[in-house]
């Protein structure tokens, strides 16, 4: 089954909260806007064992759909 490119907006409503391998990944010069999901999951050592296995990862990342630190949460 061939994997379909999709925007990142697409992924966040698809995956929320998880962590995404991509590989063919497009970019505006600062994000990371459109690419192909690999594989997704909540736990970042199921994408690191995934990603350790692919062998181009030139045009390849890892990203997460979630927010690292919650909204309204103020650091000093």
């Amino acid at each position: 089954m061939k994997k379909e490119r999709m925007t990142m907006e697409k992924m966040k409503e698809l995956y929320p909260n998880e962590y995404l391998f991509l590989t063919d990944c497009i970019d505006n010069g600062i994000d990371i806007t459109e690419g192909v999901v690999i594989a997704h999951s909540p736990s970042i050592d199921e994408i690191d064992k995934v990603s350790s296995t692919f062998r181009n990862k030139s045009n390849a990342a890892v990203w997460y759909t979630g927010e690292f630190i919650p909204e309204g949460t103020y650091l000093l």
